[in-house]
């Protein structure tokens, strides 16, 4: 289900309070969650409790982070000098071209003993391109599927 009709049926905020958000997202090109949480017209609360009722995810809570950053020191300028170069909306080849001189230092750091690229995030969007996106009522069912394992 879209954010929008989300909000609408949750009964977060009204019709016209919604297209006074969708006016000011037109105009600043804001993401419609930043737009009604930034102006008040929804407790940031609100909003995440009802999107993870919606997608089954749990809330973070700040509890839940480790008190200490994870790895801090083997992170380098370089690092962050090519994250910062990378382009909004850049695609996975754009990725590996930029950070292609930090896999070799990303893999001493690593704990993870699958080097397998996991393309599971891509399933069920229009990104995995072997097969049509699933439906929200697909993708609702695959959730409530999964909560059983």
């Amino acid at each position: 289900m879209r954010l929008d009709q989300l909000v609408l049926e949750r009964g977060l905020v009204g019709p016209e309070t919604l297209a006074r958000a969708r006016l000011v997202q037109t105009e600043t090109g804001e993401r419609l969650d930043s737009v009604l949480t930034r102006l008040g017209m929804v407790a940031e609360q609100a909003l995440a409790e009802t999107i993870a009722g919606e997608t089954g995810f749990p809330i973070v809570h700040a509890a839940d982070f480790p008190q200490e950053a994870v790895a801090a020191e083997s992170i380098s300028v370089r690092f962050l000098r090519d994250l910062k170069a990378l382009p909004p909306g850049a695609s996975d080849d754009d990725a590996r071209k930029t950070f292609a001189n930090l896999v070799d230092p990303l893999l001493e750091v690593s704990k993870c003993p699958d080097f397998v690229v996991n393309r599971g995030h891509y399933f069920g969007t229009d990104y995995f391109s072997e097969e049509p996106g699933l439906s929200d009522q697909d993708k609702r069912a695959l959730i409530e599927f999964l909560k059983t394992l």
